[in-house]
């Protein structure tokens, strides 16, 4: 019993709920708050019953507390038995406290209890089915409007389609004929497959591909054949030109290379010379070194016999 229970007013209870016989009842707790509040008659929300003029509201607060920590998978599971579970219970009381207060009354007052509280669910009743179907009326317009813009969509939507698959069947139209076009001049080059090697076929290529006339298409043959005889003389004498140059160039050096060599044997001469000269001037030096020595080592020996 808790410090702010009122004797005749209000009994407030504050209880631990402990399990055994269940999966990790070790773990876990039940705290519950009950609430027991007198009130009026005209407080009460539920059917009035005659003759019945003290009432109480009985409340009940119940939460899942852990001892242990539970994974989140059975923490889920263990809070929705137990609350079931409680709910079922205090169900339960309501209906046992309810059976208890209708014992406790006479006859006619259990009489007049239940004519009022028919009376009060047909009245229930009636707001129900009417709110009821006030909300079907504004669901079905919303049901209507949704589908009629869904329609809509889909109209749209297929207008859309029709429409690209024109434009792509006109484009694949467009690329056959030109397949049929370029097969047609593939044909009409095949006359003379010397021409497919050249860059001249383009010419061919591009003629009609309707002429059927034999001489409009050797004359067209001898125009690309002029005009590549011509392209290729231009070729040869710019290759001709390039080799005199070439040929040029090789000539100078190979005059260049002739003076040098002539040349080579007086510098070989000049270097043998020089390279004797230093020689006999290192001989020299190496005379004179010696000399020196010598003369040094005689001054030596002086001095010591003195």
């Amino acid at each position: 019993m808790s410090n702010l229970t009122r004797a005749g007013e209000v009994y407030v209870v504050n209880n631990e709920v402990n399990n055994e016989g269940v999966p990790f009842a070790d773990s876990f707790y039940i705290s519950v708050h009950i609430c027991i509040v007198r009130v009026s008659a005209a407080d009460v929300q539920d059917d009035v019953i005659a003759g019945v003029t003290e009432w109480c509201q009985y409340s009940c607060y119940s939460s899942v507390q852990y001892k242990k920590s539970v994974w989140g998978v059975l923490k889920g599971q263990l809070e929705r038995a137990t609350y079931s579970g409680m709910e079922g219970i205090h169900r339960d009381v309501a209906a046992a406290l309810r059976d208890y207060a209708i014992g406790s009354m006479s006859a006619s007052d259990v009489r007049a209890a239940k004519a009022i509280g028919q009376n009060a669910r047909k009245k229930k009743r009636s707001k129900t089915t009417s709110s009821d179907f006030g909300h079907s009326n504004k669901k079905t317009k919303d049901d209507a409007q949704r589908i009629s813009w869904a329609h809509g969509i889909l109209n749209t939507s297929l207008v859309l389609s029709a429409l690209l698959l024109v434009v792509l069947n006109v484009n694949l139209f467009a690329k056959v004929q030109y397949l049929e076009t370029v097969s047609k001049n593939l044909t009409l080059a095949s006359h003379c497959p010397a021409l497919l090697a050249t860059p001249f076929t383009d010419q061919l290529l591009t003629s009609d591909p309707n002429s059927d006339d034999p001489q409009e298409i050797w004359e067209l043959v001898k125009n690309l054949l002029a005009s590549q005889k011509a392209s290729y003389s231009a070729e040869l004498q710019q290759m001709g030109s390039h080799l005199l140059q070439a040929t040029r160039a090789l000539d100078q050096a190979d005059s260049e290379l002739h003076i040098v060599l002539d040349r080579l044997p007086h510098s070989l001469d000049v270097l043998a010379d020089a390279v004797k000269e230093h020689i006999r001037e290192e001989q020299v030096m190496g005379k004179i070194s010696d000399v020196f020595k010598r003369i040094e080592t005689r001054q030596l020996d002086n001095k010591a016999q003195t």
